[in-house]
């Protein structure tokens, strides 16, 4: 791969990307990103403009799963009064696989690291048009890393 960033989250911005996969092998995540945009300050762009990386792999090494969860919502009428409430629900961790399934080829909206571990935020559209699911990611790792091969003007 013709570029490398190791542990920079906060030089890449999330609000188009696409995570293709999401592969687990032992204590590895593997994500096949695309549409991550690289800003314009990350050591690795030259442009001096944000731009997009072509097809990107982030690895996280040494990884602990500390929790998934489905993310709950609130619907309102046009009148301001609750609908629907539904609460977040905890993923249990034999679920862990098929989850893993259902964030592929779906929005990879946030990921950056508090001060315990590092969050990553999918939105699964629906195949009907209603409302999409999101699923929060607390993961523990020692290492994150980025490999694409080139970068593509936005």
């Amino acid at each position: 791969m013709a570029f490398i960033s190791k542990n920079e989250l906060d030089h890449f911005g999330f609000e188009d990307c696409i995570c293709r996969e999401f592969q687990r092998e032992g204590d590895t995540i593997r994500l096949t990103l695309e549409a991550l945009i690289v800003k314009a300050e990350h050591s690795q762009n030259g442009n001096y403009a944000d731009c997009h990386a072509d097809i990107t792999t982030c690895t996280m090494e040494n990884v602990e799963i500390i929790a998934v969860l489905k993310e709950g919502y609130t619907r309102y009428d046009a009148n301001d009064n609750v609908v629907e409430e539904v609460m977040d629900e905890p993923i249990a961790p034999c679920d862990y696989a098929d989850i893993y399934k259902k964030v592929a080829n779906s929005y990879l909206i946030r990921f950056f690291r508090t001060k315990e571990d590092y969050l990553l935020e999918f939105e699964v559209p629906d195949e009907e048009g209603g409302m999409p699911d999101a699923y929060e990611f607390r993961i523990d790792a020692t290492k994150v890393t980025f490999q694409w091969e080139k970068l593509i003007n936005r």
